[in-house]
């Protein structure tokens, strides 16, 4: 009886070294088979790549490249606007142009009362100063409406 259970330890490692074994090839398989779809994918990319460009008429990476540089250009145009300054006059246009800035620069609407601080001079400066005082939970639409008023 000792004995036969002996034997199915042993025939349960040889089982167990078998498994491994098979799994190890497995393994190498699948390993082999990724490798081989990474470089048709790396072809498949630089032949995109080399295609002509069909949504804009022709082209090919040139015209990518420019369309790309054309974009840095225009954010870095973007990039120099500055802040309209308010000084206590035209209200109205003033508070349509800092809108117009803060979405082109993407400012949220929790911190707009804070960069129009920065935007004004003078007796303006006093009155935000004064408000921001009085005010308890200021926020965007109320500050324009009070700028306006």
């Amino acid at each position: 009886m000792r004995v036969e259970f002996l034997e199915q330890g042993y025939e349960g490692m040889i089982n167990t070294h078998e498994d491994v074994a098979s799994l190890k090839r497995l393994y190498e398989d699948e390993r082999i088979e990724r490798a081989e779809l990474k470089e048709q994918l790396v072809e498949l990319i630089v032949t995109v790549w080399n295609l002509p460009c069909t949504n804009h008429g022709s082209g090919n990476r040139d015209h990518v490249e420019r369309q790309n540089r054309d974009y840095r250009d225009r954010d870095a145009k973007w990039r120099k606007l500055e802040i309209p300054i308010f000084v206590r006059e035209d209200a109205f246009g003033w508070t349509n142009k800092v809108e117009r800035y803060f979405e082109i620069k993407g400012v949220e609407e929790e911190d707009r009362i804070h960069a129009a601080m920065v935007a004004m001079e003078g007796k303006a400066l006093t009155w935000h100063q004064w408000r921001e005082f009085c005010a308890k939970n200021p926020n965007w639409t109320d500050f324009k409406q009070a700028v306006i008023q």
